[in-house]
């Protein structure tokens, strides 16, 4: 129950395509659905920031009790997914 939201662009065209398509500026990297409910997980490189459009993603799923992580690595977000979803 984990999937990736392909919501970069190569292109301007592409991204107008996308945002008709329903494609939501912000929107984190990896969904993930557990028990527990809906985790949303953001990938960065190390140093890097989020953008005001993830800031702004990042209140509105904490607003509706969804949780939300940023991740540096992919060992934390191996970590991560074990501790959400067991190792199963």
């Amino acid at each position: 129950m984990l999937w990736h939201n392909n919501n970069n662009t190569s292109s301007a065209l592409q991204g107008a395509k996308n945002k008709a398509r329903g494609v939501v500026a912000g929107v984190a990297d990896f969904t993930l659905v557990t028990d527990g409910g809906v985790v949303f997980i953001e990938l960065k490189l190390p140093g890097e920031r989020q953008k005001p459009e993830q800031q702004n993603f990042e209140v509105k799923v904490l607003m509706k009790g969804a949780k939300y992580y940023i991740v540096y690595s992919f060992e934390e977000f191996k970590t991560l997914i074990q501790k959400l979803y067991g190792s199963n």
